[in-house]
Formats: structure tokens, C-alpha cells, sequence
């Protein structure tokens, strides 16, 4: 079984962190065009020189870098000769940047990387709610080499994992140490609000409060229960994911100080 770890761009989590099993980073710079699944306000800055020769280390020892693509809604722009234009350049300085893949979570933009970026992988977001082999195949058809499947109904349930997995062709990753509430109701719109945070409001600013992630904390500290019933993997459970096909444990959060996922590594 293979990892892939977060960074939050400093090469010092990169020098220290590496360790036999670790396939892969993944990232993303505060502000691009299309943003992803957390606010710019969360987001490490670095620039974008900085960032390629981050990923220049990362190669420099054997590993691959992933770059996050994975708003779930970029407000139609995507359908637009300008909105177009921009999502290339952005793709074209991924590809400049050395960038081996991107994960998605909106089809369309799947098309777009298959048909002009051959040399930059897709994977599936878990962003987009993967929970049944349907939608495997369906995203298998767009090109996806990568599913990281929806934590929220799929890491617990063995019985769907195996139907999942016997489906797939392509590589299967879980997340691991995410604590969002089993079945959680907010992730539609949580994702939602933090893809739009990136579009200015009727009123002509960027103000946003992540108000999904409090919600999620107050029910958690209401009742602790809550807890340990989330979708976190246990790392001395890896074992049994790993009998059942799963190729890649995703490790979070990007957020994090390095010393904080150092940790999490070393737990895992």
C-alpha cells in the first residue's frame, strides 16, 4: 500500500518525511484560478517559483506531485472562451511546473486535461462523492487513473468497498484521518460554499465563514461519540483495507504545520 502525503510547501516536511510506502504530495497554491477544497485564507502562501522548485525536490527523490484542481462548481466559467482561456494557462504552467497529475472533481474538466494534457494524469477527487461502481466507470470513461472514494459513505462499508473495488480498473485511495461525521449532510454544500469562496459575492468581496466546519465541531464536542463513529481510519486497521484491493491511503491536511503532519505520518 502506497501514501500520498499533504504539503504545505515547505521542503523541510519533504526532507524529513520521507519513508518507504510514500508514492506521492499533493498541494496547491493559495490563489489559481479554478480553486479547490479548502478557503485561500487556510492555504499556505508560496509563489509559484517557489512552488516549482518544491516539486523539482519532491522529484529529487523519486516521488510524484500532485496538484489539486477540485472545486466541485467554478460558476459556469468553464463553459466560456475567456474562463477557458484561463483553466489552459493554469494547466499549461502545472505542466511547466512539472506536475505529474491533478486531482478533479468536475467531469468537464477532466475532458478538458485528457484532450490537451496527455502527460498529466487524472485523478477523481473525493470531492465528488465516488460511492458506487457506477460512478467508477462512468469517471473510468473520462480518463480517471485515480478514485479517491467518498469517505463519508465508503470508508466503513466493507461490503460497498469490495463491490467498488472489483468494479474498478483504475487505482483505488482512501482517506484516512478525516473526521468529518459519517453520512455527513453539510458536504454537498460545504464544498460548495468553499469553491465559491473563490468568486466574489453579489457584494463585491471574498468574506467567507466556513460555517459547515464550526457546525461539524459543535455536533462532534456536543456529543464525543461522534468521534470515534467518523469515517477516520485506524492506522492498525490498514491492514484490512490493504486485503481488499486498496492501492493509496490519503493523508491530510495541507492546513497543517509541518511537525503536525509529520506526526500523522508516523502514525500511519
Amino acid at each position: 500500500m502506497k501514501f500520498s502525503i499533504p504539503t504545505n510547501w515547505d521542503n523541510g516536511l519533504v526532507t524529513n518525511v520521507v519513508k518507504d510506502g510514500i508514492d506521492s504530495f499533493y498541494g496547491k497554491l493559495r490563489g489559481d484560478y479554478i480553486g479547490g477544497g479548502r478557503a485561500e485564507y487556510a492555504i499556505p502562501s508560496v509563489s509559484r517559483e517557489k512552488a516549482k522548485q518544491h516539486i523539482k525536490l519532491i522529484h529529487g527523490y523519486n516521488l510524484k506531485f500532485n496538484y489539486l484542481l477540485n472545486s466541485v462548481c467554478i460558476g459556469n466559467i468553464e463553459y466560456s472562451r475567456r474562463g477557458q482561456r484561463r483553466i489552459r494557462k493554469l494547466l499549461d504552467w502545472l505542466i511547466e511546473a512539472g506536475v505529474d497529475s491533478v486531482t478533479i472533481a468536475i467531469p468537464y474538466l477532466a475532458e478538458i486535461v485528457k484532450k490537451y494534457y496527455s502527460k498529466i494524469s487524472v485523478n477523481v477527487s473525493l470531492c465528488a462523492n465516488v460511492c458506487h461502481p457506477f460512478q467508477v466507470k462512468y469517471w473510468e470513461d473520462l480518463g480517471a487513473e485515480e478514485i479517491t472514494l467518498s469517505p463519508w459513505l465508503v470508508n466503513r462499508d466493507f461490503k460497498l468497498l469490495r463491490r467498488i473495488r472489483k468494479a474498478a480498473n483504475c487505482k483505488i485511495q482512501l482517506y484516512a484521518n478525516c473526521l468529518c461525521l459519517t453520512g455527513c449532510p453539510f458536504f454537498y454544500y460545504h464544498y460548495a460554499m468553499v469553491s465559491h469562496s473563490i468568486i466574489n459575492n453579489s457584494d463585491g468581496n471574498n468574506f467567507f465563514i466556513d460555517y459547515c466546519k464550526y457546525k461539524c465541531m459543535f455536533y462532534r464536542n456536543k456529543d464525543p461519540k461522534k468521534y470515534l463513529s467518523s469515517v477516520w481510519i485506524r492506522p492498525e486497521d490498514l491492514a484490512y483495507y490493504e486485503n481488499e484491493g486498496i492501492d493509496k491511503i490519503k493523508l491530510g491536511d495541507r492546513e497543517a504545520m509541518t511537525g503536525y503532519i509529520l506526526r500523522v505520518v508516523d502514525a500511519y
